[in-house]
């Protein structure tokens, strides 16, 4: 009396989501760090005391931003997937925002641009490039 089916793929594993995700988390992280200077993200890690015994603590992470301040003054935006900036064009993966009032802005402009899908292409790019090789044993 009971119909068997073949088990759906989960839609939760598409990798083109899960990277939009990931940057847009990154750049909402960039967003509150410019507007207060003393952000911080809060991490938990699991550490051993004296006896061995592994005991979870919180602890405090540095966001570095990912604008600067070019020979000029004006301030220059880059996106970064992973450790690696994102290339826009051929040759530029820099974001120029002028002045520091405008950075809210250009990265709200830039999250919206991430959740359409405009940077697909850019963010496939880069992870291809990001992916590690399996190591061979011995």
């Amino acid at each position: 009396t009971l119909t068997f089916i073949q088990l759906p793929k989960s839609s939760g594993n598409d990798p083109v989501v899960t990277r939009r995700n990931k940057l847009v988390a990154r750049l909402q992280q960039q967003r509150s760090l410019a507007e207060d200077p003393n952000f911080v993200i809060k991490t938990q890690k699991w550490i051993p005391d004296e006896s061995g015994v592994k005991h979870l603590q919180d602890r405090q992470k540095r966001v570095k931003p990912w604008w600067r301040t070019d020979t000029t003054g004006a301030i220059v935006l880059t996106v970064r997937y992973g450790a690696r900036p994102i290339e826009f064009q051929k040759g530029k993966s820099a974001i120029a925002v002028g002045t520091k009032d405008k950075l809210l802005h250009v990265i709200d402009t830039v999250i919206t641009a991430v959740t359409t899908g405009e940077l697909d292409t850019q963010l496939e790019q880069v992870s291809k490039a990001v992916e590690f090789k399996k190591r061979r044993s011995a």
